[in-house]
Protein backbone atom coordinates (compact mmCIF):
# COMPACT_ATOMS: atom_id res chain seq x y z
CA UNK A 1 0.00 0.00 0.00
CA UNK A 2 1.44 3.45 -0.84
CA UNK A 3 2.02 5.64 2.10
CA UNK A 4 -0.43 8.64 1.66
CA UNK A 5 1.32 11.44 4.62
CA UNK A 6 4.27 11.10 6.89
CA UNK A 7 3.44 12.88 10.69
CA UNK A 8 7.24 13.75 12.10
CA UNK A 9 7.38 14.51 15.99
CA UNK A 10 10.01 17.53 16.11
CA UNK A 11 12.47 17.45 19.18
CA UNK A 12 10.72 14.34 20.67
CA UNK A 13 7.59 16.46 21.21
CA UNK A 14 3.99 14.67 20.78
CA UNK A 15 1.71 15.66 17.77
CA UNK A 16 -1.76 16.76 17.87
CA UNK A 17 -3.74 17.39 20.86
CA UNK A 18 -7.36 18.85 21.95
CA UNK A 19 -6.11 22.21 21.06
CA UNK A 20 -5.53 20.87 17.55
CA UNK A 21 -2.41 21.19 15.45
CA UNK A 22 0.79 21.02 17.47
CA UNK A 23 3.06 23.81 16.41
CA UNK A 24 6.04 20.61 16.60
CA UNK A 25 3.77 18.50 14.16
CA UNK A 26 5.35 18.75 10.73
CA UNK A 27 2.92 16.63 7.96
CA UNK A 28 4.45 15.81 4.36
CA UNK A 29 1.45 15.13 2.31
CA UNK A 30 2.68 13.11 -1.11
CA UNK A 31 -0.57 11.25 -2.56
CA UNK A 32 -4.01 12.99 -1.68
CA UNK A 33 -6.98 11.38 -2.24
CA UNK A 34 -8.79 12.49 -5.37
CA UNK A 35 -12.92 12.12 -5.36
CA UNK A 36 -15.41 13.30 -7.70
CA UNK A 37 -18.03 14.96 -5.81
CA UNK A 38 -21.23 16.70 -6.74
CA UNK A 39 -18.96 19.54 -5.68
CA UNK A 40 -16.74 18.82 -8.74
CA UNK A 41 -13.28 17.11 -8.47
CA UNK A 42 -11.25 17.20 -4.93
CA UNK A 43 -7.95 16.27 -3.62
CA UNK A 44 -7.79 16.21 0.23
CA UNK A 45 -5.13 17.85 1.04
CA UNK A 46 -4.46 17.60 5.09
CA UNK A 47 -7.61 16.00 6.92
CA UNK A 48 -8.64 16.33 10.68
CA UNK A 49 -6.11 13.62 11.36
CA UNK A 50 -3.76 15.26 10.09
CA UNK A 51 -4.30 18.96 11.98
CA UNK A 52 -5.68 17.60 14.88
CA UNK A 53 -9.20 18.33 14.11
CA UNK A 54 -8.26 21.72 13.36
CA UNK A 55 -9.00 22.39 9.62
CA UNK A 56 -8.63 20.43 6.52
CA UNK A 57 -7.37 21.61 2.97
CA UNK A 58 -8.76 20.47 0.06
CA UNK A 59 -8.22 21.82 -3.54
CA UNK A 60 -11.23 21.36 -5.93
CA UNK A 61 -11.77 21.80 -9.91
CA UNK A 62 -15.36 23.05 -11.15
CA UNK A 63 -15.82 22.52 -14.55
CA UNK A 64 -17.19 25.62 -16.40
CA UNK A 65 -21.23 26.23 -15.81
CA UNK A 66 -20.67 24.18 -12.57
CA UNK A 67 -23.36 25.05 -9.61
CA UNK A 68 -23.63 24.30 -6.34
CA UNK A 69 -26.69 24.04 -4.43
CA UNK A 70 -27.76 26.61 -2.33
CA UNK A 71 -26.67 25.50 0.99
CA UNK A 72 -26.08 26.21 4.75
CA UNK A 73 -23.23 24.37 6.97
CA UNK A 74 -23.71 24.71 10.44
CA UNK A 75 -20.00 23.04 11.74
CA UNK A 76 -17.20 24.92 9.33
CA UNK A 77 -16.61 28.17 7.97
CA UNK A 78 -15.12 27.59 4.44
CA UNK A 79 -12.25 30.11 3.24
CA UNK A 80 -11.66 29.67 -0.81
CA UNK A 81 -8.68 31.36 -2.52
CA UNK A 82 -8.98 31.17 -6.22
CA UNK A 83 -6.23 29.82 -8.01
CA UNK A 84 -7.61 29.97 -11.92
CA UNK A 85 -11.19 30.75 -13.09
CA UNK A 86 -13.93 32.94 -12.08
CA UNK A 87 -17.06 32.07 -9.43
CA UNK A 88 -20.02 34.25 -8.91
CA UNK A 89 -20.39 33.25 -4.86
CA UNK A 90 -23.66 34.07 -3.78
CA UNK A 91 -23.46 34.61 0.58
CA UNK A 92 -26.32 35.37 2.12
CA UNK A 93 -28.15 38.22 -0.16
CA UNK A 94 -24.60 39.26 -1.29
CA UNK A 95 -23.41 38.24 -5.06
CA UNK A 96 -19.38 37.95 -5.40
CA UNK A 97 -17.54 38.20 -8.53
CA UNK A 98 -14.58 36.18 -7.63
CA UNK A 99 -11.03 36.75 -9.81
CA UNK A 100 -8.05 34.44 -9.50
CA UNK A 101 -6.04 35.55 -7.06
CA UNK A 102 -9.05 36.76 -4.81
CA UNK A 103 -10.25 34.99 -1.66
CA UNK A 104 -13.74 35.00 0.22
CA UNK A 105 -14.59 33.52 3.86
CA UNK A 106 -18.24 31.47 3.64
CA UNK A 107 -19.14 31.74 7.43
CA UNK A 108 -21.46 28.98 9.18
CA UNK A 109 -24.92 29.29 9.37
CA UNK A 110 -25.40 31.75 6.41
CA UNK A 111 -26.79 30.28 3.08
CA UNK A 112 -24.40 29.97 0.10
CA UNK A 113 -23.76 29.14 -3.35
CA UNK A 114 -20.89 28.75 -5.49
CA UNK A 115 -20.89 28.72 -9.77
CA UNK A 116 -18.03 28.28 -12.00
CA UNK A 117 -18.38 31.46 -14.61
CA UNK A 118 -15.38 31.80 -16.08
CA UNK A 119 -13.92 30.83 -19.55
CA UNK A 120 -11.91 28.16 -18.15
CA UNK A 121 -12.20 25.46 -15.32
CA UNK A 122 -12.20 26.90 -11.72
CA UNK A 123 -9.13 25.45 -10.04
CA UNK A 124 -9.28 26.86 -5.78
CA UNK A 125 -7.59 25.92 -2.34
CA UNK A 126 -10.36 25.73 0.45
CA UNK A 127 -9.90 25.43 4.32
CA UNK A 128 -12.56 24.07 6.34
CA UNK A 129 -12.27 25.13 10.01
CA UNK A 130 -12.49 23.20 11.90
CA UNK A 131 -11.75 19.90 9.48
CA UNK A 132 -14.51 16.88 9.12
CA UNK A 133 -16.07 18.41 5.54
CA UNK A 134 -13.51 16.12 4.40
CA UNK A 135 -15.17 13.01 6.16
CA UNK A 136 -18.48 14.16 4.00
CA UNK A 137 -16.91 14.47 0.61
CA UNK A 138 -15.76 11.67 1.31
CA UNK A 139 -19.54 9.73 1.89
CA UNK A 140 -20.54 11.55 -1.11
CA UNK A 141 -17.81 11.23 -3.94
CA UNK A 142 -16.30 8.16 -5.26
CA UNK A 143 -12.56 7.75 -5.93
CA UNK A 144 -11.21 9.74 -8.96
CA UNK A 145 -10.23 7.83 -12.16
CA UNK A 146 -8.27 10.69 -13.69
CA UNK A 147 -10.98 11.46 -16.31
CA UNK A 148 -13.25 14.45 -16.47
CA UNK A 149 -15.53 14.46 -13.90
CA UNK A 150 -19.22 13.83 -15.11
CA UNK A 151 -22.39 15.55 -14.10
CA UNK A 152 -23.97 13.91 -10.73
CA UNK A 153 -27.24 11.24 -11.50
CA UNK A 154 -30.44 11.63 -9.76
CA UNK A 155 -29.93 8.51 -7.29
CA UNK A 156 -26.03 10.03 -6.44
CA UNK A 157 -28.01 13.16 -5.68
CA UNK A 158 -30.77 11.65 -3.02
CA UNK A 159 -27.85 9.75 -1.74
CA UNK A 160 -26.05 12.97 -0.94
CA UNK A 161 -28.98 15.05 0.55
CA UNK A 162 -29.47 11.58 2.90
CA UNK A 163 -25.58 12.14 4.07
CA UNK A 164 -25.73 15.93 4.14
CA UNK A 165 -27.37 16.09 7.44
CA UNK A 166 -25.02 13.61 9.13
CA UNK A 167 -22.03 16.11 8.81
CA UNK A 168 -24.34 19.24 9.40
CA UNK A 169 -25.16 20.47 6.14
CA UNK A 170 -28.23 21.53 4.73
CA UNK A 171 -29.60 22.14 1.11
CA UNK A 172 -31.92 25.28 0.78
CA UNK A 173 -34.22 25.04 -2.19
Amino acid sequence: MLRSHTVYRLNGAPCGGESGLEPTTFVHVTHPEIFDSPAGRLRILLTAEQTGGAFCLLQCFLPIGFVTPKHVHAREDVAVYLLEGKLECIVGDVVAYVHSGETVLLPRNVPHQVRSIGATEARAMLVCAPAGCEDFLRAIGTPALMTPPSAPEAEHEKRVSMVMERFGLRLLG
